[in-house]
């Protein structure tokens, strides 16, 4: 934090799901839903480690694990992208750029953007607390909105 100033907030962004916990789809090949399940609870697992060593440095955790919860690949309208195979029919591209494969596309940014504001929308609630102050409750791990 002394890089940017004591006086400037740290936000720290958990993952989001991207996957259903059922179901696949031709943009997630070769997961079965064991597969599925163990993705989707590493998921959790690290974000809870984020977290713990978010609120640890004094720095201030955003959740973001829900968000995508409505938009999950392989939904009407996904906030993530499925397997992006360069030079492949199923390259998915958004305007003139290749997009990454299990990451957000441009929805998702947008959804991770209003979820960060969400949490922390007024500049008091980011403020640092005094040195060797508490920070304010941290979210669990779980608590996003999802996005509409």
């Amino acid at each position: 934090r002394t890089t940017a100033g004591a006086d400037v907030p740290l936000l720290v962004i958990g993952y989001p799901q991207i996957l259903s916990a059922t179901g696949g789809c031709l943009a997630t090949p070769g997961l079965d839903p064991a597969e599925r399940a163990m993705l989707r609870d590493e998921t959790r697992r690290a974000n809870e480690a984020i977290r713990s060593a978010a609120i640890l440095a004094g720095a201030f955790y955003v959740d973001t694990l829900d968000a995508f919860d409505h938009h999950l690949i392989c939904s009407d309208e996904p906030f993530a992208n499925g397997l992006v195979v360069p030079g492949a029919d199923t390259v998915m591209t958004e305007g003139d750029y290749l997009t990454g494969a299990f990451h957000p596309n441009p929805a998702g940014h947008e959804c991770i953007t209003e979820t960060i504001l969400a949490r922390h929308r007024y500049p008091a609630q980011l403020d640092p607390p005094p040195l060797g102050g508490s920070l304010p409750d941290q979210p669990a791990v779980g608590s996003a909105a999802p996005c509409p």
